[in-house]
């Protein structure tokens, strides 16, 4: 009846899927200790893979947050994604982008949510519609 565990250690290739997963359980304890582990490793990781971390660690923070800092917490974490540039996959750059966007927005930061806005208007310019767009 109860859940079966394995003994055998876990490759840290699994380990990071598996953290990067767990960042979004419904348990905070789960998502908290995920997070932890996966700070640790992004101290000694490469570009690509802190950038995988920041964006779910953001995006995580931000979708449970309970206060405005929290919230504030989780777009540092995408401010990070951003700062990594051409490290970083454009579609998770864009990603990243507006969901910072969004979560400046909603904690009243309408300035620095207006220059990230600008910022991925100019890199990414497809994605936008123009006034002057048919």
């Amino acid at each position: 009846t109860g859940v079966q565990t394995c003994a055998l250690p876990i490759c840290p290739g699994t380990r990071f899927l598996l953290d990067l997963a767990r960042v979004d359980a419904a348990e905070p304890r789960v998502r908290e200790a995920a997070r932890r582990r996966l700070v640790a490793v992004a101290a000694k990781a490469p570009a690509w893979q802190v950038g995988w971390i920041r964006h779910r660690l953001g995006r995580s923070a931000i979708r449970n947050a309970t206060s405005d800092a929290e919230v504030l917490r989780g777009a540092l974490d995408l401010v990070n994604v951003l700062a990594l540039e051409d490290a970083v996959a454009p579609a998770m750059r864009l990603d990243a982008g507006q969901a910072l966007v969004a979560a400046l927005d909603a904690v009243g930061r309408d300035d620095e949510a207006s220059t990230i806005r600008t910022t991925l208007m100019i890199e990414f310019p497809e994605q936008f519609q123009t006034e002057t767009a048919p």
